[in-house]
């Protein structure tokens, strides 16, 4: 169940980002400018990556945006582990049964 929540979680966060992408929002200076901590965000990237490495999903685009800025936009991961091809920004993830 925590697996299909992450994986619901990464595609959804991955639409966000090309929505994002799409619309050019504006980059925050700094996180706390709307809102956010950026130590917090850095164990954000720490647990995404944790379950990157422990094989849970491939990878993942994560987009936090907030007051129209973008505070948080990182790619982490593969696209194709198999393949070792890396996420972008743009990336786009496909489940498969």
């Amino acid at each position: 169940m925590k697996l299909a929540t992450l994986a619901c979680t990464s595609l959804l966060s991955a639409c966000v980002a090309f929505t994002a992408v799409a619309q050019e929002l504006p980059k925050a200076n700094q996180p706390e400018e709307v809102g956010f901590s950026s130590e917090r965000l850095k164990r954000l990237t720490s647990v995404v990556q944790a379950d990157i490495d422990k094989g849970a999903i491939p990878g993942a685009v994560v987009l936090i945006a907030r007051k129209g800025k973008v505070a948080y936009f990182e790619a982490l991961g593969f696209q194709d582990r198999d393949k070792q091809v890396q996420c972008g920004p743009t990336q786009s993830f496909v489940s498969h049964p």
